[in-house]
């Protein structure tokens, strides 16, 4: 009777820990322009989230993520630890690789990880670069939607969540996220806008080009209809390698598709 009952015993108390398994990781940095396109090798081989039912202060969805039935964990700032996460979005339609921040109310932009599988495990990835801006407070947003599939993370990342591709952009000052607003992009969607204190800053993200195009400050300073005024005045142009990019056409009588300057 005693085996029975001590077999029992541990029988509901492996049940328990399968159950409330846990997984800590360090984040790494995450490479320039990476692909995250692991096919599972099972329906269960897969990142999942865990909607938490609770009251939540900012209003958002909080999640764990989990990998089959461990919950993932990252060691972030100085012994904290992230348990539960927010703007959780998969990056691939196989659900191997995922965006998300940490729930932390003590910073006004907490950190961003990409959790993803790789042969069958899990890495995570930072997606936090120093800065030195002196107006990061400003210009630090978190997550920035541009389309239905694709989202900026503090100036320093875009994501596209079908490809499953997170590329890096490029600074304008290597030392400082970009100190401006996202305004807009080029038809093709590659060449970023970003509205500064004195010029729109262009980048290309996939080939890395760049080019500050100067504008008068009246422009600068109407941020309400600066599209219509750039959509009057500028064009965009490619150049010798295809990027595009916005110039000066200095021709009122231009005809303009305004579509190509909506967001």
């Amino acid at each position: 009777m005693k085996i029975k009952l001590l077999a029992l015993i541990s029988s509901v108390a492996l049940f328990a820990c399968k159950g409330n398994l846990e997984k800590t990781y360090t984040a790494e940095p995450i490479a320039a322009n990476q692909t995250f396109d692991e096919i599972p090798k099972s329906e269960k081989a897969i990142l999942s989230l865990v909607k938490i039912d609770s009251n939540r202060a900012d209003g958002q969805e909080h999640f764990k993520i989990k990998y089959r039935d461990t919950a993932l964990s990252v060691q972030y700032g100085k012994n904290q630890l992230a348990v539960e996460f927010r703007n959780a979005r998969f990056v691939n339609s196989q659900n191997t690789a995922l965006v998300a921040q940490v729930v932390d109310s003590t910073r006004n932009v907490a950190p961003f990880y990409v959790f993803a599988l790789k042969d069958g495990s899990v890495e995570v990835m930072s997606l936090d670069k120093a800065s030195k801006g002196k107006n990061d407070g400003l210009y630090t947003q978190g997550l920035v939607e541009l389309t239905r599939t694709n989202f900026v993370i503090n100036n320093d990342f875009i994501v596209n969540s079908v490809s499953g591709k997170i590329n890096t952009i490029k600074r304008q000052n290597p030392d400082e996220r970009i100190q401006g607003k996202f305004l807009m992009y080029s038809k093709d969607k590659t060449t970023l806008v970003f509205l500064t204190e004195k010029e729109l800053y262009q980048v290309n993200y996939r080939n890395g080009e760049t080019q500050s195009l100067t504008v008068p400050a009246s422009l600068l300073a109407n941020t309400a209809g600066i599209q219509n005024e750039i959509a009057s005045n500028y064009s965009w142009t490619t150049n010798n390698h295809g990027t595009p990019f916005l110039k000066y056409n200095g021709n009122s009588d231009r005809i303009v598709d305004i579509s190509e300057f909506k967001k």
